[in-house]
This record gives structure tokens, sequence and C-alpha cells, in this order.
């Protein structure tokens, strides 16, 4: 179904967080729309992330720095200049609390609102959730969890993440009070009895985020991992002024030549060579250590030597490897993915400093203690765990936290007709829905791709790090301009801009 591209647009933007933001900010800068209707059972601005699901205790920092944090691609120091406009004393590498980010979407929304009903655009918040989107006749309906239908000519999914994953090893004591599902919302971590033990199961971002506030409220703390690894530490992720990995290069990687490992990894050498400035991969990264303690010292300390450009890199790198991943088929997703990612989350998801400092300090303090051996096996106690180690050593804790990350939103059907949304990476019997590198939905798997468009973390199964702000800032001007006037898009063709981001103030610039 392809109807006339016109300005009598009815669009429903599903999800109101910072993707739904940029999506809405991207339509009116591109209107007129005759319609746009916003649908989130939370308030508009905040998601899961920013509002109080995730963001009501201070301790909580944003994972990536102000420099990235933006829902305009075209005005990249936004959130700075917000943020110094209210006094606040920061820089373009700093991490700050979730909940201002939060705020600043919230206001931005109501800008944007504003600037859309003077152009005659009727704008409509929903407080409800949507469950699915049928296609009909002369458009789409979507179905919310209130009962009601919307009707629309155009739909945009701005799904984020919600349902944290449960490690295997206790999926089935779901639903007992002592085991977290995640570490969110905050509250719940700070219900927890006085002084418990606390078995923390992952040690990447939310693992980072639930061991903080656990050990500032009195809770003694043990993680956790498989790879048993903390991320790396940076003192900076800035926006190059000019490239410093090859882009070309790695767009030519083809998923079936039998050597993409290894060339992926002399590409990685030689970049990181290229970012550092003369400095050897040794003074850069950490390749040995006697144990978590020391390799997490020597990690901060590099890192505020200055010495961790590789960090420069993670800006071009999340662009191009959307650019690389999103044209490879799901099997060889599939089978290469899992291969690199331990290394991307181990460098991605990089500890700021503060964070770095403050888990330094808990694990001396003993407070807090990250296990070089995995659990090997769960079973309920009274009030608690009793859980035993690889080494057969048995340890009672009174609660465990599973952080074993997120559940990308998926879009399924069972009738070609029906696009229902699950959160909890389950499909069975369904059809997973085709996006297309346009980030359109293929409904019917027969390359007609629908006016139904997915930003951010909804198109995470064709894009591996969907989620970053900074991206669905920049994929929501291509699916307005698709949208609204009927441009071909090809998001895969969105690459990196260079250059110092222009502040009205020079404050960490």
């Amino acid at each position: 179904m392809n109807p006339s591209y016109d300005k009598s647009n009815r669009v429903v933007i599903v999800g109101g967080g910072p993707a739904g933001v940029s999506a809405f900010g991207a339509l009116v800068r591109r209107g007129p729309i005759a319609e746009i209707t916003v649908v989130d059972p939370i308030p508009v601005g905040l998601g899961n992330v920013y509002g109080d699901l995730f963001a009501s205790d201070p301790i909580l920092l944003c994972n990536t720095p102000t420099g990235f944090m933006y829902l305009d691609d075209t005005a990249r120091a936004d959130f700075l200049d917000y943020l110094v406009d209210r006094g606040w004393p920061v820089g373009l590498d700093d991490h700050l609390p979730r909940f201002l980010f939060g705020q600043y979407c919230r206001d931005r929304f109501q800008q944007f609102r504003d600037e859309a009903e003077r152009a005659g655009t009727l704008v409509r918040v929903v407080e409800s959730l949507a469950e699915s989107v049928t296609q009909t006749g002369d458009g789409y309906q979507v179905a919310l969890s209130s009962g009601d239908v919307l009707t629309a000519t155009d739909v945009v999914l701005c799904v984020g993440l919600k349902t944290p994953k449960l490690a295997p090893l206790v999926e089935q004591y779901e639903g007992n009070e002592r085991l977290l599902r995640g570490s969110y919302p905050a509250s719940r971590v700070r219900e927890l009895e006085p002084e418990s033990r606390v078995l923390v199961l992952g040690v990447r971002s939310s693992a980072q985020d639930t061991m903080a506030m656990l050990c500032r409220d009195g809770h003694t703390v043990v993680a956790t991992s498989p790879s048993g690894r903390l991320s790396a530490v940076r003192d900076r992720c800035s926006v190059p002024a000019e490239a410093k990995l090859d882009r070309e290069k790695w767009l030519a990687l083809d998923p079936e030549d039998p050597e993409i490992v290894s060339k992926v990894t002399q590409y990685l050498v030689d970049d990181v060579l290229t970012a550092g400035e003369g400095r050897e991969l040794t003074q850069q990264i950490v390749s040995e250590a006697p144990d978590t303690l020391s390799r997490l010292e020597a990690e901060l300390t590099q890192a505020v030597s200055g010495d961790t450009r590789w960090a420069d890199l993670t800006y071009e790198g999340l662009f191009t490897l959307n650019s690389l991943v999103g044209p490879w088929g799901p099997d060889a997703r599939a089978k290469l993915m899992p291969l690199a990612y331990p290394i991307l989350t181990h460098y991605v998801n990089a500890l700021p400093v503060l964070t770095a400092r403050n888990l330094v300090a808990n694990i001396k303090a003993g407070r807090t203690l990250i296990k070089d051996v995995f659990v090997e096996k769960v079973l309920e106690a009274d009030n608690g765990f009793d859980v035993t180690w690889n080494d057969g050593t048995v340890e009672r804790f009174d609660y465990i936290v599973s952080t074993s990350g997120f559940h990308f939103p998926r879009f399924v059907t069972d009738d070609g007709r029906t696009i229902r949304f699950t959160h909890d990476g389950a499909i069975g019997e369904d059809t997973l829905v085709g996006l297309t590198k346009d980030l359109r939905l293929d409904l019917r798997g027969n390359g007609e791709a629908e006016r139904i468009w997915a930003i951010g973390a909804a198109c995470g199964q064709r894009y591996p790090f969907a989620h970053v702000i900074m991206l669905a800032a920049a994929q929501a001007p291509h699916v307005a301009a698709m949208l609204v006037d009927g441009e071909v898009g090809n998001v895969e063709e969105i690459a990196p801009t260079y250059g110092a981001i222009q502040t009205r103030m020079a404050v960490g610039a």
C-alpha cells in the first residue's frame, strides 16, 4: 500500500521517549502535517530510561557524554546549551544525571508542539500502550491497551527498551520477590532489607547502576558474569574534527569472507593506532592484569592521563557498524555479531572516570566484589538463595539482581495484516516482520514496504546499536523526508558528521 504523499497525513508516533521526540521534531520541521498523535503510557519526553522508572535516583548517570546527547542532528550542542542556560557548569565529555535529559526532552517536546500548533497541526497525546497496527484499505488502525483505536495514514514506531532479560540460571525463579529482573525501577532496589548480601548477575551498564545504588545504601554486593570483565574506562568520547577510521574499508567487509574475523581485528588495531596520534597500543589499552581490581586501576590511570584515544572512534564506529551490518542477512548477523559483542560492549559501554573511581572505592572498602568465577547453580532457600560457584564453593545471598541487558522490541504478524509488538524477545509461531534499509516495515515480506517506519531501538533487529540516541536523531529527518515529501531514503548511507560541536558558550569544548 502506498497512498499519495500530501499534507493531509495523520501520523501516529508510537513511543514518546527521546526517539519519539526526535521523530516528532523532525516531522514538525518538515511539515505541515494535518495531525500528529503521540502514544505512550509514560509522560512524553521521559521514556523508560529518563523517567521515574530508570532515572528517579540522582546517582544514575547517562551512559553517554553530553556531546552525544541530542534530539536534532543539526543542533548537536542543544542539550549542552540547554544546561548552560540553566546554570549547569558542564562540558561535552561530562556524564550527567539521567533525569536532566528527561527534563530536556520534555521541554523540547513542548517547544516542538507549540511550533506545530502555530503551523496548524493538530497535536494529541494519548497516555496508553499501543499493542498492534492493522492495515486497512486506506491506512492503519493502532490498537491501544485501553481498548481505543486510532486511525492513521502513517505510523512511526519509536518503541524503546522495556523488558529486562532474565539470566537463564534464574529463569525458573521468576516471581520470587527476592529476584529482581533488572535494577529498575530504582525505587525497587532502594526497598531491599537493610545490609543485605546481593548477587548481581552481570557487570556492564545496568549492573554498574545496580552496584552504585546498593553500595550507597549499605548493602554488600558480589557481581559476576561469564566473562567476568568490566567495561573499559575512558575520560573522553568526542566527535572528531576529521575521520579517524577508514569507513570505506570497513563497509567493504564481506560477511561470507572466511577471514573476516582476522580482518576486523587488524582493522581495529590500525584504527586505534591512528586515533592514538603516536601512542602505542599498550599505552591506550590494558591487555593483561592479574585481577579485576588491578585491571580497573590500570585502565583508570590510562584514562586520567588522557591516553584512551580509542574512545574517539566511538562516534564514527557506531554509525559505521550500523551501515556495515544493516545489509547483512539475519543468518550472517546471528553468526557474526555474538563474536563481536564482547569487544564492542567492552569499549562502547566504557565506564566514565567518575563511575570507575566509585567502583574502585567500593571494591577497596569491601562493599563490592567482582568474582572471577561464574555461577554453576542457584537454589531457592529461606529468605534468599544458595549459590554454588564453578569452583565448588557455596554462598547464601538475600537477593539476586539479574542485569543481563534488555530485549529489543520485535514486530510480528500471524496474518500478514496486523503487526503486534512484543517486548520479551519471544516470536513463537509468528513471523518476524522485516525491516527495509529505509526503516520501513515489510509486512508481507514481498518488498512492498508499508508506510510504517521504525526509529531508534525499534529497528534493533537490523541495527546492533539502534538504541543510541544520536543514531535515532540522525534517522528522524530521513524518515520525515520520506513520510512528508516522498523522498527515497537509505539510512545505511547516513555517515558521521565531523567537526567541533558549536555551542553558544565555550564550555568544555
